[in-house]
């Protein structure tokens, strides 16, 4: 039998190759606004890749320890937000079993390329893991336009509703009390903070830390 690696018999296969990963990137639909879309363990950069003031207060050791904790997880994850997949981040106790814990929606600072949460900007973790540590849930998003998301930066236009729809993922994750919602904003995440509260999101508690309330 004659083989079927024909050019039209390749053309074929790769076109239903990429109808495939086309499919599994469809965008969401507005119903499925606040629902998680994947999550992972999140890969750690090494110690030398962080930014290098928070090595004045984190030793390697220190840090290898958040790295290995064996009590907390942290999840890179995608979740629907007004037809776009968000990037985000789920830090949390390994162990949630029947347990209903607090969750902190923690919003980050700054504007532009390098702004995102990561190795450039690893004091966002470094907060996250704090939290963290003291039994809280904490979620946190990319915002629009960044890591792979489509949609653009409006600093706390449009791009409020990743803040309202991460707010409804993390109410209906099983382990989350519904109830004891509390959020904090630095810099420009406070901006998004006071928006959020502006339309209404059910909060115990916000915290913002340097807060521009007024550009002009």
């Amino acid at each position: 039998m004659k083989s079927f690696r024909t050019p039209l018999a390749l053309a074929m296969l790769l076109g239903c190759a990429c109808l495939k990963t086309f499919a599994q990137e469809a965008p969401p639909s507005a119903a499925d606004d606040g629902k998680l879309l994947e999550a992972a363990a999140y890969q750690f950069p090494a110690y030398e890749e962080i930014q290098g003031w928070i090595k004045n207060y984190m030793t390697a050791d220190d840090y290898a320890r958040i790295r290995s904790s064996p009590d907390l997880e942290l999840l890179k994850m995608r979740y629907a937000s007004d037809g776009l997949r968000v990037a985000g981040f789920i830090y949390k106790p390994r162990r949630t079993d029947g347990r209903k814990l607090p969750v902190v929606i923690y919003n980050r600072g700054s504007i532009g390329p390098g702004s995102e949460i990561g190795p450039l900007n690893f004091n966002y973790l470094y907060e996250m893991h704090r939290l963290a540590s003291e039994g809280f849930v904490v979620l946190a998003s990319q915002y629009r336009g960044y890591d792979g998301a489509g949609g653009r930066d409006e600093a706390a236009g449009a791009d409020t509703g990743d803040v309202l729809n991460i707010v409804a993922l993390a109410r209906s994750l099983p382990y989350v009390d519904a109830d004891r919602v509390f959020m904090w904003g630095y810099s420009r995440g406070a901006i998004m903070t006071f928006q959020a509260m502006r339309q209404g999101v059910p909060l115990r508690a916000a915290v913002v830390v340097g807060a521009p309330t007024d550009y002009f």
